[in-house]
């Protein structure tokens, strides 16, 4: 709890400011609390889980708040997934998904962010991350703003993701002959081939640059 100083412009200009008592103390949010735990299992994991939480310097070209159909991509290797639409704005500029998606990826590879607002892409970085230890991560990434959405508040604020980020293993994304016929002796020679259907995905109409989302 303290007192801080505020300032307006023109008081600034007059040397003069006035004071705003602030209590604040660190709270728990259980929506928050995402990939909390380790799944316990030993097996290599599969997949990354990703958590969105929010973003910030993101605006349009007024400075005002995106529409609430703008979304994030998240892309590692082959594999892409995406967030549902805004939960809510915090500050015009800090849009909040808090959406939670699976990557079903078994290596490491660059991590690609792009936000798209209007069937556009706003801002857009790619990342080197390590999770070889399969621990729970939460990070800020700073992005590059591809549009005239954020340019503005880049200097002051750079636009940016705060992602919470874990390596897991998932059994429905153990595919192979062992899981398929488990009960049938597989010492043998293979002779066949197993697929599994990972995910489907749909082309949306006149994006730019091409998007595809989950069918």
């Amino acid at each position: 709890k303290q007192w801080s100083k505020l300032a307006a412009a023109r008081a600034l200009q007059q040397g003069g400011h006035g004071r705003v008592e602030i209590a604040a103390r660190w709270v728990y949010d259980a929506a928050l609390d995402h990939f909390p735990d380790d799944d316990g299992v030993a097996a290599r994991p599969n997949c990354l889980k990703v958590a969105v939480i929010g973003g910030r310097g993101l605006s349009n070209a007024k400075r005002r708040s995106l529409p609430r159909d703008t979304y994030v991509s998240i892309k590692m290797g082959p594999d892409v997934a995406f967030t549902s639409s805004i939960e809510a704005f915090p500050a015009e500029d800090r849009p909040r998904w808090n959406c939670a998606v699976t990557l079903p990826v078994e290596d490491e590879a660059p991590l690609e962010l792009n936000v798209y607002a209007a069937k556009k892409l706003i801002a857009s970085g790619t990342f080197t991350v390590d999770l070889s230890d399969k621990g729970r991560h939460r990070r800020w990434f700073d992005l590059s703003p591809t549009s005239r959405c954020g340019k503005d508040l880049a200097d002051k604020v750079p636009p940016g993701l705060d992602l919470i980020m874990r390596w897991s293993y998932e059994p429905s994304y153990d595919f192979g002959k062992r899981r398929a016929y488990p009960d049938e002796d597989i010492a043998r020679e293979p002779n066949e081939v197993g697929l599994a259907v990972v995910q489907v995905r749909e082309k949306v109409e006149n994006a730019r640059p091409p998007l595809w989302r989950p069918g």
